[in-house]
């Protein structure tokens, strides 16, 4: 397992998963928008679509750059093998970096300020939530999927 490899292949996955999670957001929150009654419409409804599409995002983008960047070995998920716990590590470290990096250039560059828009990044703080729930979900998956010491495969529990 080669670092520089294993930063690369994290970093096109996540972007990969924030562009995905970008296009269904969009859906959604289109249809939340047309579908809805105006009178039941609240701000908080589009923050509780992007947080969970966020979550989503980072648990897909944590399990796809570890399944990438592993070595295969027939039978066995990336997870189960013995360098897992480093390489989710480094996966998380290198995720957040980027994730951080981006919301302070997106801030930088287009400011923090309200928008009526229900869509990211039109709308700079459901940008910076979806970013947030975005790192949360890697970490939730790094923390949920490691199997404890005395466990040998699986999902911990």
């Amino acid at each position: 397992m080669r670092p520089l490899a294993v930063i690369l292949k994290a970093v096109a996955a996540i972007v990969a998963c924030l562009v995905a999670a970008d296009i269904v957001g969009a859906i959604v929150c289109t249809i939340l928008d047309v579908v809805v009654p105006t009178r039941f419409i609240s701000g908080l409804l589009f923050y509780a679509a992007w947080l969970v599409i966020g979550v989503y995002s980072g648990m897909i983008a944590y399990n796809a750059a570890g399944a990438w960047s592993s070595p295969k070995v027939a039978g066995r998920d990336w997870i189960e093998q013995p360098e897992a716990k480093r390489l989710g590590g480094l996966i998380v470290a290198t995720g957040g970096t980027f994730l951080v990096a981006l919301a302070l250039s997106y801030g930088y560059l287009f400011g923090i300020g309200p928008s009526d828009a229900p869509y990211v990044p039109d709308n700079a703080l459901l940008t910076l939530v979806f970013l947030a729930a975005t790192l949360g979900g890697m970490v939730a998956a790094r923390i949920g999927a490691m199997p404890s010491p005395g466990q040998s495969k699986g999902m911990a529990r």
